[in-house]
């Protein structure tokens, strides 16, 4: 526990601990497959132990009220740590508490030397979709805990309060954090609201077009790894059935109704940046097909397909911001790097995005934030 975290007042206290959740891999570190028993069916191997970590806001203390708590989502090799401590001042703003894990599979935690073996022989990439199935897992894990045996934990409480409200737990992740939303969504009950920023759905249709991606063509060049262009993009459309278990295309259609009991009802909002390099528009085009939620009609683009409504509203819905940054190629292959980060990671420190994804969150009701059209003013 580390009282006022990065001394700059925003946080009351960071709070690291472990979560103990039931391991379906044959090993905690990567690359490793799913234990099976003879007929496929994933099998429980022991239990472990996850890192979590939680902050409490300073706003809440000064207060003297329970912060509502929001799981965070981690981008492409992040880390939940990193999440949750980076999201400090928004949650100190916005009067939120925040906890996170890894999402093993693309996390800092190993999976970048995993991944090239993934490049050298696709076998491989397999152990890491079964990682993200485990993450989900550990997800479930800490929220059901963190919700139920450990809601009242001592490290929660300020002048005789608990300042952590586990009641109604909401979510918001960020790049891939976003794009795993649905699946943590559908799969844990506890949550069923979420805001996911810059994202769309799709790994096989992500990958080629995200700057991302360019990290790994070096590897290309070696014998070892599958040199041509076309052999990678048959084998990363072929491969696309091993990440459907947390594809959000797969639990998208049943956003409202759910799936007989197995899978839960949620309102999501989708935050969205024009020309963004590394989760390309058209993934999100396709999210929101896939979900049939509407696009507000102060976005700066309608898509095809999508009923447009006027907010405020209740439910789910997509928002296209666009800051004014260079084209993206239209095929599937990656942008300039000089444009990596530009329309995507921007658009997160614009205030009426900002305050969409926070009014969303706190309310439910997604509300017009940007008087007229969603343009802001980037820099590149």
């Amino acid at each position: 526990m580390t009282e006022n975290y990065a001394e700059d007042n925003t946080t009351l206290r960071r709070i690291s601990g472990t979560i103990t959740t039931p391991h379906y891999l044959q090993s905690t570190y990567p690359p490793t497959p799913m234990t099976r028993y003879e007929d496929g069916t994933p099998r429980f191997n022991y239990m472990t132990e996850v890192v979590f970590t939680v902050t409490i806001p300073q706003s809440a203390a000064d207060l003297s009220q329970p912060a509502p708590l929001v799981v965070l989502g981690h981008g492409f090799l992040g880390n939940g740590e990193g999440m949750v401590s980076g999201f400090r001042g928004w949650a100190n703003d916005s009067g939120v508490a925040t906890i996170g894990t890894d999402f093993k599979g693309w996390s800092s935690d190993g999976d970048f030397g995993a991944v090239t073996f993934g490049l050298m022989n696709v076998n491989y990439l397999q152990h890491q979709s079964e990682r993200l199935q485990q993450s989900v897992i550990n997800h479930l894990a800490m929220v059901t805990t963190i919700k139920g045996v450990c809601s009242d934990l001592p490290e929660f409480y300020h002048n005789g309060i608990n300042l952590v409200d586990t009641t109604d737990i909401d979510y918001m992740g960020v790049s891939l954090g976003g794009i795993r939303g649905p699946s943590m969504l559908s799969l844990i009950p506890e949550i069923d609201r979420g805001v996911l920023w810059v994202a769309g759905s799709s790994f096989s249709f992500i990958a080629e077009r995200s700057t991302q991606y360019t990290q790994f063509e070096e590897l290309f060049s070696s014998p070892l790894a599958y040199e041509s262009t076309m052999d990678r993009s048959i084998l990363l459309a072929l491969m696309q059935s091993m990440w459907d278990t947390t594809e959000p295309e797969t639990y998208l259609p049943f956003i409202d109704g759910g799936m007989d009991g197995e899978l839960h009802p949620y309102e999501i909002l989708y935050v969205v940046s024009i020309n963004d390099a590394q989760v390309t528009t058209l993934s999100a085009d396709r999210a929101s097909r896939t979900s049939e939620i509407p696009v507000l009609a102060n976005s700066t683009y309608h898509p095809y397909g999508l009923d447009v409504t006027e907010a405020p509203v209740s439910g789910s819905a997509i928002v296209y911001f666009d800051g004014r940054f260079p084209e993206v190629p239209s095929g599937n292959i990656q942008g300039p790097m000089e444009y990596h980060s530009l329309a995507h990671n921007q658009v997160l420190g614009y205030d009426p995005a900002v305050d969409l994804a926070t009014d969303f969150l706190l309310s439910g009701q997604i509300t017009d934030t940007c008087s007229g059209e969603c343009y802001f003013e980037g820099t590149w």
